[in-house]
């Protein structure tokens, strides 16, 4: 999601975790490994600047703190094709998404997702 000049990225777990009425009693319940339960916590939340120059796409904030200062790599992954972002390799990742709601120009989203050489 983009606003203004600021972005969030989410990125969900592999798999949805088991009905449970929190994350304690759900690794208590299931009697989770280690393995389990870094799986459970297995998502992201990444917030930062769309910017410009050296800086676009940084991340400034995540529940990941290794990838903060590091730049957003899905941008790297997009193409801007007849005014919609498409996954370059949507097969390879087996991911998938959608823009609802775009109120972006077409000037706007060159400036965003157009790579300059």
């Amino acid at each position: 999601m983009i606003v203004g000049d600021q972005f969030l990225y989410v990125r969900n777990r592999q798999r949805d975790l088991p009905p449970a009425e929190s994350l304690d009693s759900l690794i208590v319940s299931t009697r989770a490994t280690r393995a389990q339960i870094i799986g459970y916590l297995d998502c992201e939340f990444s917030t930062g600047l769309v910017g410009k120059g050296s800086a676009a796409w940084e991340i400034r904030q995540s529940t990941l703190p290794w990838r903060e200062g590091r730049r957003l790599e899905l941008v790297d992954e997009l193409a801007l094709r007849g005014g919609s972002l498409t996954l370059l390799a949507p097969a390879s990742h087996g991911m998938a998404f959608s823009v609802p709601i775009n109120t972006f120009s077409k000037a706007e989203l060159e400036g965003m997702f157009v790579r300059r050489h």
